[in-house]
């Protein structure tokens, strides 16, 4: 997994510098952003970042594991670094070796944690996804039947997941292997359990969630306002929920090609330019490489703590 990824990478890599000598043009829209406009999005970066602190913080509470800010606001920080510069989420991962060792939470809850992350986010992202896709449509392409049909099984799918419980049995085999697996996967979906019995718990993350979905939804508006061209709405909600599940997927450092690839496939459906699109693409990564330097001195200044 880890060579494929890599190898993705430099694929899409290769294409994108290729793009880039043969279009230099596209970088002119850097001359017209302004100080203004990069400190808004930092900031709107910001909030997302203190959100994904809250989420952990909240979904940690099925597990009696008290963290406080500063640990939400590294946990955060940690995610949001791994997942940039590293492929296959490795910030997902990095993340929860943190609750291991902070709140010695057992590898099979890990499991479920990551897992809970997921279907909260695939489940937000499908519903504004339908929603979007449907409205915008005034006949149904194969592109159209296609993202409607892949949100439609994803909600159905995640919504399941959330309301209902698994059922814990305890069987015992005469191999050990066999059995240990079982037993993993046993407590795994105790931790499921643990997680959706808590009262409220999942209106909470769901609404967190959902904040967060509709502060990146901000931010691409006011790219797109910036470079100056009318839109839809409701085009921009599903180019919104098409880069956060281009992000989901994370197979490459912060998707790298995944995204454009996504995006371009569904140029249609979101109602901009090829051109547009690269423009927009450019400014959202240039400015979460530029965002990365706060995690990055807050993960620091954390280490540093525990050192001394």
């Amino acid at each position: 997994m880890k060579k494929f990824s890599l190898a993705l990478t430099f694929l899409f890599l290769g294409i994108f510098i290729n793009y880039i000598y043969n279009n230099p043009s596209v970088f002119d829209i850097f001359n017209l952003l302004s100080l203004d406009v990069i400190f808004l999005l930092l900031f709107i970066k910001s909030l997302t970042l203190l959100l994904n602190g809250l989420f952990n913080k909240t979904l940690l509470q099925a597990f009696e594991a008290k963290m406080n800010n500063y640990d939400s606001l590294y946990v955060g920080s940690i995610t949001y670094l791994g997942n940039l510069f590293l492929p296959a989420r490795i910030g997902g991962s990095l993340r929860l070796i943190f609750f291991n060792k902070k709140f010695k939470i057992k590898s099979s809850y890990l499991v479920s944690i990551f897992a809970y992350f997921f279907v909260i986010a695939i489940l937000i992202n499908s519903i504004f996804g339908i929603i979007s896709v449907l409205l915008i449509s005034s006949n149904f392409d194969i592109t159209v039947i296609l993202w409607t049909l892949l949100n439609l099984s994803f909600a159905v799918t995640t919504a399941y997941l959330l309301v209902n419980k698994f059922k814990v049995r305890k069987k015992t085999y005469s191999s050990k292997i066999i059995d240990r697996i079982l037993n993993f996967i046993k407590d795994s979906k105790d931790g499921w359990n643990r997680i959706s019995s808590v009262k409220k718990l999942n209106s909470n993350l769901l609404t967190i969630y959902s904040l967060n979905y509709l502060f990146f939804l901000l931010e691409i508006l006011i790219i797109i306002y910036f470079i100056g061209e009318n839109f839809n709405f409701l085009n921009i909600v599903f180019y919104n929920s098409i880069s956060v599940i281009s992000n989901l997927i994370g197979i490459t450092p912060a998707s790298l090609g995944i995204k454009e690839a996504l995006t371009i496939f569904s140029q249609d459906l979101i109602g901009l330019s090829f051109d547009n699109i690269i423009e927009i693409l450019l400014i959202e990564r240039f400015i979460a490489i530029l965002f990365s330097t706060i995690p990055f001195v807050i993960t620091l200044l954390y280490d540093k703590k525990q050192i001394n």
